[in-house]
C-alpha cells in the first residue's frame, strides 16, 4: 500500500464450486432477493457498451457499463474491466477518487473444486484514499459491509445447494 492507494480484501469459504458461486452471483436479476440485510450492493444492471441493451452479468464484456445500487451512494455507473471464469470486476470513480471492485472465484484446493475461496476486493486511489487506510473508521466500516454481503452470499448459495 502506498499513500495514494488503499485496499480491502475479504475472503470467505463457500461450500460450492467456483463455477456455481460465480453463476449465482453474476445472476444480477436475483441479487435484490438475497441482499436483504447487506447495505453494500442492493442491485446491479449491465448495459452493453454504447447502447441501452441489457446484458446478463455472466455475459458481460470488458467495457460494458454496470450500474451498481448501494444504500450509501444510490446508483453509480462503472465499467467492467474483467469477466473470466475466476474473476469479475468493475471500476469507476468520481470527484478525483477511483475504485476497482472485483470478485475472485477460486477453488479452495486445486485438487478439489467442490469448495470456493471467494475473494471480495476493492482498491481505491485518488486524493481521498487516506480515509480508507487500514485501521481508519471508514476502512472498518467498509470491511463490515463486505463481510455482510459475503455472509449473505455464502448462506444463500449453500442453502440452494443443500436443497438440490
Amino acid at each position: 500500500m502506498s499513500w495514494s492507494t488503499a485496499s480491502i480484501v475479504n475472503e470467505t469459504i463457500i461450500d460450492s464450486s467456483p463455477a456455481e458461486v460465480r453463476a449465482f452471483l453474476l445472476d444480477f436479476d436475483k441479487v435484490p432477493s438475497w441482499t436483504q440485510t447487506s447495505r453494500l450492493i442492493k442491485n446491479l444492471v449491465v448495459h452493453r457498451s454504447g447502447s441501452q441493451e441489457m446484458v446478463a452479468g455472466i455475459d458481460a464484456k470488458e467495457g460494458d457499463i454496470i450500474k451498481v445500487l448501494s444504500a450509501q451512494v444510490g446508483w453509480a455507473d462503472a465499467t467492467i474491466y474483467i469477466n473470466t471464469a475466476t474473476h469479475f470486476g468493475y471500476q469507476g470513480g468520481a470527484y478525483g477518487f477511483k475504485a476497482q471492485h472485483w470478485w475472485e472465484f477460486l477453488p479452495l484446493d486445486p485438487r478439489d473444486a467442490s469448495k470456493t475461496r471467494f475473494r471480495h476486493c476493492e482498491r481505491m486511489s485518488g486524493w481521498s484514499t487516506f480515509l480508507f487506510w487500514p485501521r481508519s473508521p471508514l476502512h472498518s466500516w467498509l470491511k463490515g459491509l463486505f463481510d455482510g454481503f459475503d455472509k449473505e452470499l455464502k448462506a444463500v448459495v449453500e442453502e440452494q445447494n443443500s436443497s438440490l
